[in-house]
């Protein structure tokens, strides 16, 4: 079977299947100058391809982790994450594309134009545009500081109980990370918490609580006034 009937057999692209075949995923010989598929029934995965769901999900968090953790909701989140982990601690995260993508080049911008590249074999687009994609990014806001204490123990399953047990920190301060995104501790209290998960955002800028809660003051003494007007 020639890569062309290969590629239609599988549902995947012709450039895939010369990639698992230089890589010896897929055994085959060149014959007259074409290559011949000799292993037509097995190909050695070391990892299954994701679904379209997964894809899409994985394309989604690494546009927007803020909007996906908001949105999305049941076993998706954490499936996601998982894999979002896993790319962030590969040495080789390009591979794990290439495995989990299978041919697939997803549309858009951004990060999927970047696995695009991967896909395609680019290493200067592919390779530098998913380590810019999936290296820590800076927390600046209420949202991301929850998403991301959110994002940290979901990846590795864990309850708050349990999280409470494995950093230190009493469950109300966690919940309250979680669902207002104000550190009480502030930049060194978070720091700590996410370097238990092996999290280091580049940086952090915790919302100033009281600044805020002043600022709100301020608003509502005018709305006050401007009722009485």
């Amino acid at each position: 079977m020639d890569v062309k009937s290969y590629a239609a057999k599988e549902g995947i692209s012709e450039r895939r299947v010369r990639q698992l075949i230089q890589s010896g995923a897929l055994k085959a010989a060149k014959i007259g100058g074409k290559w011949v598929i000799q292993d037509i029934d097995r190909v050695k995965r070391s990892r299954p391809r994701l679904s379209a769901r997964q894809r899409q999900d994985l394309v989604s968090y690494l546009s927007d982790p803020p909007t996906f953790l908001s949105q999305v909701h049941g076993y998706r989140k954490p499936r996601t994450l998982e894999y979002v982990h896993q790319l962030e601690t590969s040495e080789q995260p390009e591979q794990l594309i290439i495995e989990w993508f299978d041919g697939f080049l997803p549309p858009g911008n951004g990060p999927a134009a970047t696995i695009r590249e991967v896909i395609r074999g680019s290493k200067k687009w592919g390779a530098l545009g998913l380590k810019h994609h999936i290296k820590p990014k800076p927390v600046v806001s209420k949202e991301r500081v929850r998403a991301r204490v959110v994002s940290a123990r979901l990846k590795m399953g864990r309850s708050l109980r349990e999280a409470a047990e494995f950093t230190g920190l009493p469950v109300e301060v966690i919940r309250r990370m979680e669902q207002t995104g104000t550190v009480p501790g502030g930049v060194p209290m978070l720091r700590k918490y996410l370097a238990h998960y092996g999290d280091h955002p580049s940086v952090i800028e915790v919302p100033n609580l009281r600044r805020d809660e002043h600022a709100e003051a301020s608003r509502s003494s005018v709305r006050a006034v401007r009722r009485l007007l």
